[in-house]
């Protein structure tokens, strides 16, 4: 494999956090900071790993709580991606607020993704699907040659994600899911934001 991909599992919300690593340059990227995250600068740092990048897959707080975290053990503020139809979404707290949860959201995100886009990882491409349905900028990164997809809150092991919260939509969810996703190679790994990983040929037999 020409990534390696570390899956955290951090409390108090017990989301998926991933640091992803080109093997060849050792570079670095972290998807969706949760709170703890301070724990992936350490582990980078031991490792010779650099972070240039963190990417969220969307802007709900529990995505992007460990950002702070990681920008202030590391003094670096490596580039910050979100789509932009969720920056509004960012701006005020994530929601963090109907759960009582306060936090520092650090960093202002500061590359703003569209839709096909391609992100360089080291010498590893990754592609910006996006996806909404959960919420409106919700996006996936895919990597065709390894035939794997951060999925984030779009679709989990047992289900897809909600569409009751602000911007989210069942029609966009299962629009972006059978058609952007299940389109895809059956054989594709889906890590979700959530719980244990999937495919797209398990899930095809839920949607």
């Amino acid at each position: 494999m020409s990534i390696s991909i570390q899956k955290y599992v951090l409390p108090p919300f017990y989301n998926n956090t991933y640091l992803v690593v080109d093997n060849n340059s050792k570079q670095a990227v972290v998807i969706d900071p949760a709170s703890g995250s301070k724990i992936i600068s350490e582990i980078a740092r031991e490792n010779g790993y650099r972070i240039i990048g963190i990417w969220l897959t969307h802007a709900h707080f529990d995505h992007f709580c460990g950002v702070s975290e990681i920008t202030n053990a590391s003094g670096d503020i490596p580039p910050i991606a979100l789509h932009p139809e969720d920056l509004e979404l960012w701006r005020r707290g994530g929601d963090a607020q109907a759960f009582n949860f306060v936090f520092e959201r650090g960093p202002e995100p500061s590359m703003f993704l569209e839709d096909r886009q391609t992100l360089i990882l080291g010498d590893t491409k990754f592609e910006v699907i996006h996806t909404p349905g959960h919420c409106k900028g919700h996006v996936v990164y895919y990597n065709q040659d390894e035939g794997v997809i951060f999925c984030g809150d779009l679709i989990f092991k047992d289900g897809i994600g909600r569409t009751d919260l602000e911007g989210g939509s069942m029609k966009q969810i299962l629009d972006s899911i059978i058609n952007k996703i299940l389109i895809l190679p059956e054989e594709t790994r889906l890590l979700p934001g959530h719980g244990a990983e999937t495919s797209i040929k398990d899930k095809k037999n839920l949607v």
